[in-house]
């Protein structure tokens, strides 16, 4: 596929999406109550871990101490909006809401303020869903990212899943080469991998300007693997995650307050766009040669990832991921989706399950 063409067309997916925001974007002069969002990321489902502590009064007949089922059902319930109104602290500024449970956890204690008022700590235990590029085979996806600050725990995980793809860009080079490919596309794997590298030590900057550091990456060794593995790995990890993540970058390389941020997704996005291209040439060469079944079943690979993604964008990020990683916000990333699919893949809703 033309690089220059499909990163025009996702130009053209960024700047639709920008501008049905603006549109919808409130007057400057109105201040609305602020939504209740939470934190999502961007890569595969792995843990980042976060919390957000929320107390809540208790009012004067409620049982002392009291029982852990009435407890957790009142966290639950600030879930769901209730009793926002006796909240006295939360430490992010803001109550999760229900469309933010993804991999969450609670956990409840009481205690006294200075004043004798009674109040139930509910604290929110989370990790964040993301959404990178082309991933090797046997990556430990479970691999942590702590830190104090959300956004840092994000760029560790993005430089963590950079430092993975050089990996990936090896297997899929010696895959290449095992198979026959075009000269083109080995050479095309071959500079995406020197890009990786380069994306690894970027990220890893970000990373630390915002208090974190990555973890070493750990993965399985090359084993050749049969063409419609090879090709269904490249639906998921290339035309899917990558595609989905060229267009990410490019987003918040125009939206992030943070002009470090800025002109890092910028590159970053700039050579994942080619990345994304190279994983349709793959795909375009590849496909002829798998058999009517087999290619059913990248079809339906295809669906399923699409489908996942989907489900990971389906909360809202926080205020600090939208002002200083640029994510979008949930209406936004489902837009960019639904642009994606209608240019690249139109195809699966009415040929999949």
């Amino acid at each position: 596929m033309d690089t220059r063409t499909f990163r025009r067309r996702l130009q053209q997916i960024i700047g639709s999406t920008l501008t049905l925001t603006v549109m919808s974007a409130p007057y400057p002069g109105h201040s609305p109550t602020a939504p209740r969002v939470y934190l999502n990321g961007c890569c595969p489902p792995t843990d980042i871990k976060n919390s957000n502590l929320v107390r809540l009064l208790l009012d004067a007949q409620a049982s002392n101490p009291l029982p852990s089922a009435e407890a957790r059902q009142l966290c639950e319930e600030l879930l769901e909006g209730k009793h926002v109104d006796k909240v006295v602290l939360s430490d992010q500024g803001r109550v999760p809401s229900t469309a933010d449970t993804y991999n969450m956890t609670i956990q409840t204690s009481e205690g006294t303020n200075q004043q004798g008022d009674r109040y139930l700590s509910c604290t929110y235990e989370y990790s964040i869903a993301c959404v990178g590029g082309r991933l090797p085979n046997g990556l430990d996806v479970q691999a942590s990212m702590e830190s104090q600050h959300e956004v840092g725990a994000y760029f560790a995980q993005l430089a963590y899943l950079e430092e993975a793809a050089v990996l990936a860009f090896d297997f899929v080079i010696e895959e290449l080469k095992q198979l026959g490919a075009p000269q083109v596309l080995i050479e095309q794997s071959l500079a995406a991998k020197q890009d990786e590298i380069e994306h690894t030590i970027l990220a890893t900057q970000l990373a630390k300007r915002y208090g974190a550091t990555p973890p070493p990456v750990e993965a399985s060794t090359f084993t050749m693997r049969p063409l419609v593995e090879i090709a269904i790995d490249n639906q998921r990890e290339g035309c899917v995650r990558e595609t989905y993540g060229s267009l990410m970058g490019m987003w918040q390389s125009m939206t992030s307050i943070d002009p470090v941020v800025r002109a890092v997704m910028e590159r970053i996005a700039l050579d994942e766009s080619r990345h994304a291209a190279l994983s349709w040439s793959i795909s375009e060469w590849l496909t002829p040669q798998l058999s009517e079944t087999e290619q059913n079943t990248c079809r339906q690979v295809l669906h399923e990832t699409l489908t996942q993604l989907r489900t990971e964008l389906a909360t809202s990020p926080s205020k600090d991921m939208i002002t200083y990683a640029g994510f979008p916000t949930h209406e936004q990333a489902q837009q960019l989706l639904d642009g994606l699919q209608r240019e690249y893949w139109q195809f699966v809703s009415t040929t999949s399950p």
